[in-house]
């Protein structure tokens, strides 16, 4: 099981790649979607409570439920409160979930990756094909990402 400087390293290799490949796909918006794309090549680590990946979703997720629930409190709005609740979610899954289980999963990817979709489509795909970078490295895309 690669570390998650090798999940980084083979994620800036693809990036660099793409790059090269199709230079005329470059543009500033799939630029600034890099960091999430490396993000997502390390989150389904996340379940892993010694990861780096781990350590700062935690604080991330705590810090977002928190704020999520004081301004749904001063300012009442459904989509701050969903996503007070959502982080509170993850929070709990983090807790509970095993290592190679559903965060490990080829349903997860689109699943963690749904919130992008408001930021834009290619924000969304570059974060599934980071979190399937991932399966793909560990072995797992193939199998389904649910093995023993």
């Amino acid at each position: 099981m690669p570390s998650g400087r090798v999940h980084l390293l083979i994620g800036a290799a693809a990036v660099a790649l793409v790059v090269f490949v199709f230079p005329k796909m470059v543009s500033i918006e799939a630029f600034l979607t890099v960091p999430i794309f490396l993000i997502y090549t390390l989150l389904p680590d996340i379940d892993i409570p010694t990861s780096s990946i781990s350590a700062h979703a935690r604080k991330f997720f705590l810090v977002a439920a928190l704020m999520g629930a004081v301004a749904d409190y001063f300012f009442p709005n459904l989509y701050v409160l969903l996503f007070a609740i959502v982080a509170g979610v993850v929070i709990v899954a983090m807790t509970f979930a095993t290592h190679r289980r559903f965060f490990h999963s080829l349903l997860a990817g689109p699943l963690l990756a749904a919130p992008l979709i408001y930021v834009g489509w290619v924000w969304f795909f570059s974060g599934v094909l980071g979190y399937y970078l991932h399966l793909l490295a560990d072995g797992e895309f193939f199998s389904g990402g649910l093995s023993s």
